[in-house]
């Protein structure tokens, strides 16, 4: 399939997928005159009203929250597999390139407590608990939750306004030099290369499919 940008309705769901795997990324913003940013994993998910949000969560200490305050305008930068492309893998001469998928939200974060923070960490934790051999979930881990918060950390949902994506696998190539490209990464010594040599074949195989 072919990834538009902005998002719309028809892709959301590879939005969904691609933050799912590749959920580690930055979230940066303005505060105080300062450009702030951290790296903290998020997750993907609908809220109490369907409505498909994406959350956070940082650990209690001053660096951390002065990156995080209710009703700031932050923007969260999601990188996937990425590598370099040779000009020699083509027919004729061409420019070097880099095929990558990334993802990139601005919105609004806000704070959760309470329940609603509880409900947030026990999806996550079930998410990524799942491929465990023995899962654990949020009931066993020994989590307080006083005041309305969890003891030692701080988790917020972010309220997109935009969507951009960049999920660049040399979609204009035609089929001989996609084939030689696809070819070319699987020689490399990077587990990357192969991601994206994955990712290009599925998109051939639709492409081709549009065109029967």
């Amino acid at each position: 399939m072919s990834y538009p940008t902005p998002v719309t309705e028809n892709n959301i769901e590879a939005v969904r997928d691609f933050i799912l795997e590749n959920h580690f990324g930055t979230i940066t913003s303005y505060l105080d005159g300062k450009i702030n940013a951290i790296q903290i994993p998020f997750f993907i998910d609908e809220d109490d009203n369907g409505i498909t949000k994406l959350y956070g969560h940082v650990y209690t200490n001053p660096e951390s929250q002065s990156i995080i305050k209710d009703g700031a305008e932050v923007l969260c930068i999601l990188q996937g597999p990425y590598t370099y492309i040779s000009p020699s893998w083509f027919s004729e001469p061409n420019l070097p390139a880099w095929n990558h998928k990334t993802v990139q939200i601005a919105g609004k974060a806000n704070a959760l407590r309470g329940m609603d923070a509880w409900n947030v960490l026990s999806k996550k934790l079930a998410h990524f608990e799942k491929s465990m051999d023995k899962p654990l979930k949020i009931n066993d881990i020994p989590f307080i939750l006083e005041n309305e918060e969890i003891q030692g950390i701080h988790i917020f949902e972010i309220e997109w306004k935009s969507i951009e994506t960049s999920f660049h696998l040399g979609q204009k190539c035609d089929d001989v030099n996609y084939n030689r490209i696809i070819r070319e990464l699987k020689k490399q010594d990077s587990y990357d290369a192969m991601l994206i040599a994955f990712e290009m074949e599925q998109y051939l195989k639709v492409r081709r499919k549009m065109q029967q």
